[in-house]
């Protein structure tokens, strides 16, 4: 069975987010995702642009040399995880990494 994108995050995932913003909303939707995460990255010498699917949250490469290039990948989504688990994945990477 295909996982579907969820509408907002649960009651867990936000506290989880909120604590890794510093900030205290009371749920995030996918647009939150867009707005909180870079929309383009440059890392290990490749571009990569945002991308969200039912399965995972990407960065991949679209320069004509790299075409199709994964740059970075944030959770593949399977069975109880949604988005907003590679939502929290991609911004512990993004602080880890200094984005």
């Amino acid at each position: 069975m295909r996982n579907k994108i969820r509408a907002f995050s649960s009651e867990h995932q936000t506290d989880k987010i909120n604590k890794i913003l510093g900030i205290n909303k009371t749920r995030y939707v996918l647009s939150d995702i867009f707005e909180y995460l870079p929309d383009k990255i440059t890392y290990n010498g490749m571009t990569g642009y945002l991308r969200l699917s039912n399965i995972d949250i990407v960065y991949s490469s679209l320069e004509s040399e790299q075409q199709g290039r994964v740059v970075a990948i944030f959770q593949y989504m399977i069975g109880e995880k949604n988005v907003y688990d590679g939502f929290i994945d991609a911004l512990k990477w993004m602080k880890e990494h200094d984005f």
